[in-house]
């Protein structure tokens, strides 16, 4: 099955949604109302979250941190297991106990132990950040974007979850951009600019990735093809 080449946006777009999230963020500044405050206070959190995501291109997951799924019925974690739909093998999901098929509106994010920890300040160094156990169990290094400064530091690990980090990007790109954006393709943006930077490093932006295999990363090389047409019409 073919790949669908993945949706990215402009560095400049991305600097539109962050001048736009900075004032919202100063529009709560000086409020007495606590309510108000902590809204202040998490728009500068989904801005610290954004600029991981396309300045390091690091996953939600790494960002946030991500509890494993447990069922309702027995509160216990899911596993997965291959069966038949319809003439076609698929991984479902189970309880580890009883072992009822999960149904998406019975899952639960359990509070005992975690799938991915979140990000933590002693994780951040001063040219590199350390994602410890990312997707797929692996440790990798990646770059430490500039606009992390000690100030940005101080939020980690960020307070905010993973779906108001989504809704905050769906709302905030919907009014900068015209249209609801996944927070994932902000790190599609981090490979694509990586790319047209450093053209054919797929190497290097597979490490950063934390890709186990390079042929995940050749998604990328879509940028190579629209850069070859722009020259050929250069030419003719």
């Amino acid at each position: 099955m073919a790949k669908k080449l993945p949706e990215v946006i402009t560095k400049e777009d991305f600097n539109k949604i962050l001048e736009e999230s900075k004032k919202e963020r100063e529009s709560y500044r000086g409020k007495r109302n606590k309510k108000l405050k902590s809204r202040g206070r998490r728009i500068n959190e989904y801005m610290i979250a954004m600029i991981l995501g396309c300045h390091a291109g690091m996953r939600i997951s790494e960002i946030i941190g991500l509890r494993p799924e447990g069922s309702k019925c027995c509160r216990v974690p899911l596993i997965e297991e291959n069966k038949k739909i319809n003439g076609r093998t698929r991984k479902i999901k189970i309880c580890s106990s009883c072992k009822k098929e999960w149904k998406s509106h019975e899952v639960l994010r359990l509070n005992e132990g975690w799938d991915i920890k979140p990000l933590t300040k002693d994780k951040i160094k001063p040219d590199r950040i350390f994602i410890s156990q990312g997707k797929g169990e692996k440790d990798r290094w990646t770059w430490k974007p500039k606009l992390i400064n000690q100030e940005a530091l101080n939020y980690l690990p960020l307070k905010v979850s993973r779906r108001s980090v989504q809704d905050y990007f769906e709302y905030i790109t919907l009014k900068v951009l015209g249209k609801k954006l996944n927070f994932h393709v902000l790190r599609h943006t981090f490979a694509t600019e990586y790319l047209k930077a450093n053209p054919g490093d797929l190497r290097t932006l597979q490490i950063l990735l934390g890709h186990s295999r390079i042929d995940t990363t050749t998604i990328y090389t879509h940028i190579s093809v629209e850069d070859a047409l722009k020259k050929v019409q250069d030419i003719f």
